[in-house]
């Protein structure tokens, strides 16, 4: 991740990633707090919002709940 963010900063100086767990409510507070203080009064131009899981094994083996899984987040 280190190698990847270095890259992107030299590329496009103007753009942030934050990695964090979205069912973790701690995280969620600090990335929210680091966030702000990165932005120092300003607004926000842009959010790209990846989240999710990965279930291992063959989708076709999976039970429908495992499949959801993938694209639904449940605390």
């Amino acid at each position: 991740m280190q190698q990847l963010s270095r890259t992107i900063d030299t590329l496009f100086h103007n753009l942030a990633l934050l990695e964090l767990d979205v069912a973790d409510p701690d995280q969620i507070n600090a990335s929210a707090a680091i966030v702000s203080a990165a932005l120092n009064g300003r607004k926000l131009t842009g959010l790209v919002n990846n989240a999710g899981i990965a279930v291992m094994g063959p989708l076709a083996e999976q039970s429908l709940d495992q499949f959801k899984a993938h694209f639904e987040l449940k605390e």
